[in-house]
């Protein structure tokens, strides 16, 4: 009766575990912040705060994420942490030499105090980038462009909270956090409305309300 037991418990705890894991692994990690980032990391220069900025940030997702699974994948762990190109100190001033050194991290309040607001902004922005990709995609099949930084996208939103967040993206200095790195693309402009200069065939776009976005293959739309 025990033995039965233990293993579908720790099956449920393993699978849900694992669930959530890759779940972020793929999605928010690969497909979102790897893919931005890859350029910060392999050209910007070895000092520089945009490639400072992404190992710190890439450094304490690791960390978290060895905790994470290192009681269900102990091994992976273990190897993930001898070929760390760190050392992480304890909060007794010692070396962590091993994986399970670790305590289990704590929740991090500072994190967790996002506004709601800006969350549901990022996910304005993630759904954004998706409908921009497929822009792009387009535009690669027309042979309208050859990579993504060939092309700019123009912007149109309606909500003045949106205007306001989008405008300064689009206008960050940082080089971290504008737009046209998260798009991938050589800029970002938003348009307060739009003049169509030629016919609609010259351009790849999707009208995804609140937002219009639209990546030029030909003529560009020009504010009046």
């Amino acid at each position: 009766y025990v033995m039965p037991y233990a293993q579908d418990a720790i099956a449920d705890i393993c699978f849900s575990l694992f669930q959530t894991l890759q779940r972020f692994a793929i999605v928010g990690l690969s497909n979102f912040y790897f893919d931005v980032a890859k350029d910060r990391l392999y050209v910007g220069g070895r000092v520089s705060y945009t490639r400072k900025s992404c190992q710190t940030v890439l450094a304490a997702h690791l960390l978290y994420l060895v905790r994470a699974i290192a009681p269900i994948m102990p091994h992976l762990a273990e190897d993930i942490w001898q070929n760390l190109p760190f050392e992480h100190t304890l909060e007794d001033g010692s070396v962590a030499k091993f994986a399970f050194d670790l305590k289990w991290p704590d929740k991090n309040e500072e994190w967790c105090s996002v506004q709601k607001d800006d969350v549901d902004f990022l996910s304005v922005i993630l759904e954004l980038r998706s409908e921009v990709n497929k822009i792009l995609e387009n535009a690669r099949t027309g042979k309208l462009i050859g990579a993504s930084l060939d092309a700019k996208v123009y912007l149109h939103a309606e909500n003045p909270d949106t205007v306001s967040k989008l405008k300064e993206l689009a206008s960050a200095t940082n080089d971290a956090d504008a737009l046209h790195r998260l798009f991938i693309t050589s800029q970002v402009e938003h348009l307060s409305f739009l003049k169509i200069r030629g016919p609609l065939s010259a351009f790849n776009f999707v009208l995804t309300p609140p937002l219009f976005c639209l990546s030029a293959g030909g003529d560009s739309p020009i504010p009046e």
